[in-house]
């Protein structure tokens, strides 16, 4: 697997942030840098998806349906 990192292959948001920057992933290994790969978006998942559902939901009644 592309993804050596443990904490990686458990998460349940690897298929969508795929083990974060590749850069970063790289530099933390070869220059001991420091890069967090998570993303924000796996400590505030529920916000996260309360936020883009909102939005979603908003555009979706201020769309006009067309007719065919």
């Amino acid at each position: 697997m592309w993804c050596d990192d443990e904490k990686c292959k458990d998460c349940l948001l690897l298929p969508i942030c795929m083990g974060g920057c590749p850069l970063h992933r790289i530099k933390n290994k070869k220059e001991a840098a420091n890069f967090n790969l998570c993303s924000a978006r796996k400590d505030n998942l529920n916000k996260f998806l309360e936020y883009h559902y909102g939005k979603r939901k908003m555009q979706n009644s201020t769309t006009t349906p067309t007719l065919v």
